[in-house]
């Protein structure tokens, strides 16, 4: 083999390496995961969103919103107020999705509505930018 032909045996080489792994990069969706924790307690602690009402929740607020998917987890929440922690029951909501002003406007309404339906002081927004792929 001649200097010349192993130089183009390298170069196709390194041009296929390169393609493989630009076409891995290629599947890789750039956006946000978007995270909403909500409080399951309710009326100072006296009660809790139940999970039939959560559901309905899900039902009319989440899905219409987001039918491609997102991940709901159980969690159980911390927080402090005047000095003391509490918990509580609670469900975070976790979206992967591209960063428009649709998709946080589509946030937003699900976390005032959740904290009209239900009273509740607050509801926690997470967000990050991040990359996602379906293998």
């Amino acid at each position: 083999m001649t200097a010349s032909s192993c130089r183009n045996a390298l170069f196709i080489l390194s041009a296929l390496l390169m393609a493989g792994m630009l076409a891995g990069c290629a599947a890789t969706t750039a956006g946000m995961r978007y995270e909403l924790c909500f409080g399951l307690s309710r009326d100072n602690g006296k009660a809790i969103v139940s999970e039939t009402e959560w559901n309905a929740f899900l039902q009319r607020e989440i899905v219409p919103r987001f039918p491609d998917g997102f991940t709901v987890f159980n969690a159980k929440g911390y927080w402090r107020d005047n000095g003391k922690t509490h918990a509580e029951p609670s469900k975070i909501l976790m979206v992967a999705a591209p960063d428009t002003p649709e998709t946080r406007q589509k946030i937003a309404d699900i976390a005032s509505s959740y904290k009209e339906r239900f009273k509740q002081e607050a509801v926690l927004e997470i967000t990050a930018k991040t990359g996602f792929i379906f293998r």
